[in-house]
């Protein structure tokens, strides 16, 4: 027999059990009739006049079968009861605590929820500050849930944000620098003139050198329009 404690609030609910023992003292002699019972049948070939007495052998064996297995299954079922009773009573306590520990875990869910959303609106006026500091519109920033996690310092948010700033300063600097170049070069252009307007857009989604060989090559494709049109 084996004893077990289940300890709850400093005091101790024993509980006993012995693993379920099965008195079969006859099995050997039982395995051995039907060794010979079984002997011989995997290479037996049913024929025409065998067949009903073959039938009849089939009938007797299932019904060996069954006998064992019922037997078996009254046995299990037996054996198992107190099992299943213990099984319920505990299933029966659990949901009882994990019904107060559902109670429990709502409040706290919401709590954590409020206090991610105070962390957010905190987060959003200090990163504000830090946007107006870099010139750059706080809506460039890709904020990052995990800042609004408790365990993430303001320290462990700021660098992350300054990180995406100064790229976005970088980003900004060049792209003005691009559109100044594609300026530059529509002023250059005369006879035909060029406006530099669709160009401009093309940055959204072209490196700088393509759009400058795509001002070319529509530059001279006007050049070849105005001399056929003069022809």
């Amino acid at each position: 027999m084996t004893k077990d404690l289940i300890r709850f609030e400093n005091e101790d609910f024993p509980i006993s059990f012995k693993p379920a023992e099965v008195d079969f003292p006859g099995y050997q002699d039982l395995k051995a009739k039907v060794d010979e019972l079984a002997k011989g049948w995997d290479t037996y070939v049913v024929t025409s006049k065998s067949y009903p007495y073959d039938k009849k052998t089939k009938a007797e064996l299932n019904r060996i079968r069954k006998a064992l297995n019922d037997r078996r299954k009254e046995i299990t079922k037996q054996a198992s009861q107190p099992i299943d009773e213990f099984t319920a009573l505990i299933k029966g306590l659990d949901l009882e605590i994990k019904e107060a520990v559902d109670h429990i875990n709502e409040g706290i869910k919401a709590f954590d929820e409020k206090a991610r959303k105070d962390k957010h609106q905190q987060n959003l006026i200090r990163l504000g500050e830090i946007a107006t500091e870099y010139g750059v519109a706080l809506q460039k920033l890709e904020y990052n849930p995990k800042w609004d996690n408790k365990s993430t310092s303001w320290k462990t948010i700021e660098e992350e944000a300054r990180q995406q700033f100064e790229a976005i300063v970088e980003q900004e600097k060049a792209r003005k620098e691009a559109e100044q170049v594609i300026a530059n070069k529509a002023n250059e252009y005369t006879k035909p003139a060029m406006t530099a307007s669709p160009y401009l857009q093309m940055l959204d989604y072209k490196p700088l050198p393509d759009v400058l060989t795509q001002m070319d090559n529509d530059h001279k494709y006007l050049i070849e329009q105005a001399k056929q049109q003069e022809e």
